[in-house]
């Protein structure tokens, strides 16, 4: 089983002995270590996407459909902004043989990915074996590229703000067999840049788990360097976390915060993401909201931070904050 979030969980020690911390800036400068910032880039071999889950969230199940499908605007998706994202890796010297590879259960739904000749093509790969773990499944794929490669592994389901090549630089000038992202309190992010020889020590059988098994088993015979910076990445499971990575999203270009009155009463609205193919009525409202193709907004209904799915209703003269809102009940933001 893949979880994504097996590469971010809180219980890895980022502040253990055998891990080295390093600094924004002084991953800018570059340090000492077994691998230079440059090589690291050139020998980029694949954009390795994590999208298992152990548990399905109410959000997955009322979409009916891969939570890489979800809109972010524009007509663009979250897996799409992930082969955007890859674009630009390919654009500032990663190899053009890189590769996205999406890894998912083999009982989950596959996003649709574009296939646009300006994107890099997107590999839907499904568990090779049940019990492997995230470790194992690295280590396995390890065996396709050279022991001075190195892979990118990331969390699918999730929005990262920042240029993709800009933290790849980053990880890659902490010249480490291994190197992670996290925030500036040491929590770690969902994107690490890691060199196939070292995962090649991992055990060809068996399950391996990469922040109980794995990392601490690597940091004793390897560089593992993680980079501090803040939150450049959303994690996407909640109905509460989607409306939070689009706000941040579509805030991205803004230069200078709006200000507003505390006391108001005015109602300001960040986004609202309308699919092709959903219906809303002129007089309906919607606010920090998405409405997936075959939803329904009537006359004078109001939708605030809430996701309104194919096939659901939101009836004349309704509010509804903070809920998914899906051909049955509607569930809402505590529940999720």
């Amino acid at each position: 089983m893949l979880d994504p979030d097996d590469c971010r969980s809180e219980k890895v020690r980022l502040d253990a002995p055998m891990v080295t911390s390093v600094p924004p800036q002084a991953a800018a400068a570059g340090s000492c270590g077994r691998h230079a910032a440059g090589p690291a880039c050139a020998q980029l071999r694949a954009l390795v996407l994590l999208g298992g889950a152990v548990r399905e969230s109410v959000l997955s199940r009322a979409i009916g459909r891969s939570m890489l499908d979800l809109p972010v605007g524009a007509g663009r998706s979250l897996m799409t902004l992930w082969q955007e994202q890859a674009a630009t890796l390919v654009g500032r010297g990663a190899g053009s043989v890189m590769q996205i590879r999406l890894f998912l259960n083999k009982t989950s739904t596959p996003p649709v990915c574009s296939d646009s000749p300006v994107l890099p093509r997107a590999v839907v790969e499904f568990d090779r074996a049940e019990f492997r773990g995230t470790g194992g499944v690295l280590r396995d794929l390890s065996e396709e590229y050279g022991p001075d490669d190195f892979v990118l592994v990331g969390n699918a389901y999730q929005v990262i703000l920042q240029p993709l090549a800009e933290l790849v630089s980053e990880l890659s000038a902490a010249m480490g067999d291994i190197a992670l992202l996290a925030d500036t309190d040491g929590t770690p992010s969902g994107l690490q840049l890691i060199r196939c020889g070292a995962l090649r020590e991992l055990s060809a059988r068996g399950f391996v788990d990469f922040k109980e098994q794995a990392l601490p088993l690597l940091a004793r015979s390897f560089s593992v360097r993680v980079v501090r910076r803040p939150v450049v990445a959303v994690s996407i499971r909640t109905l509460e976390t989607y409306i939070t990575a689009l706000r941040l999203l579509r805030n991205r270009g803004a230069s200078e915060p709006v200000e507003r009155d505390p006391f108001g009463e005015e109602c300001f609205s960040s986004f609202a993401v309308v699919e092709e193919g959903a219906d809303i009525a002129a007089t309906a409202r919607v606010h920090d909201s998405v409405v997936l193709r075959g939803g329904r907004v009537r006359e004078g209904a109001v939708v605030a931070r809430s996701v309104v799915c194919g096939g659901a209703i939101v009836e004349t003269g309704e509010v509804v904050v903070d809920r998914v809102v899906g051909g049955g009940r509607s569930v809402g933001r505590d529940e999720t």
